[in-house]
């Protein structure tokens, strides 16, 4: 019913563009792709992935007492941000991370016992590059390729693959990485269902 609404919404709306755009259905199309991705779930996965990093965070820090004093070591193998042989914290996270390979880099380990920003600051190991200005307090603050790479590699979400790899190829191969800005209505009705999937699974 959801993505009915959204569908008719976006078929019937006007968007800023040339006119040569907004006449053919294709642009349309896409326009509401990226609503619904962007928009809808974004909006409808952000409680659950707050709920999901407490929970983790709660888990973690049952588990590793104290705070980490890592200093970076420019060179160290096979982490120059953590000693590997000593660092609880480290080799805690590093097993959580589907291919064993955290994003040390942006990841202030001095946050991760704030149990405000504790969670969001460790959310930011299973994050691709931010460029060094990730400024990420809550889920609020992720869009929709954060969120999905968080789900993505965080082995703490227990999301079946399948759905996660359907909705980042529909953000990727659809809209993300499109040249022409188009999208038949074929391809929507497929992306649509993939995201209201992943939506289903995970709120019901």
């Amino acid at each position: 019913m959801l993505f009915r609404s959204i569908r008719l919404k976006m078929a019937s709306s006007s968007t800023p563009g040339t006119a040569g755009q907004l006449v053919k259905p294709e642009y349309r199309n896409w326009l509401a792709l990226g609503h619904a991705l962007t928009t809808v779930l974004c909006h409808g996965l952000r409680p659950f992935i707050t709920r999901e990093m407490e929970a983790f965070y709660r888990n973690l820090t049952a588990r590793v007492a104290g705070p980490c004093t890592c200093v970076h070591v420019s060179r160290r193998r096979p982490n120059e941000f953590h000693d590997m042989t000593t660092c609880p914290w480290a080799n805690t996270l590093e097993v959580y991370h589907h291919k064993n390979k955290p994003n040390w880099r942006q990841s202030d380990p001095a946050k991760w016992m704030d149990p405000v920003l504790g969670p969001w600051e460790i959310a930011k190991l299973f994050l691709p590059d931010l460029g060094g200005h990730a400024d990420i307090k809550s889920a609020d603050d992720m869009d929709v390729t954060g969120i999905l790479n968080l789900v993505n590699w965080c082995n703490h979400f227990t999301i079946p693959q399948a759905l996660i790899k359907d909705v980042r190829s529909t953000r990727n191969r659809w809209w993300g990485h499109v040249p022409r800005l188009e999208l038949t209505d074929a391809d929507k009705n497929v992306a649509f269902d993939f995201i209201e999937n992943l939506l289903k699974t995970l709120l019901n």
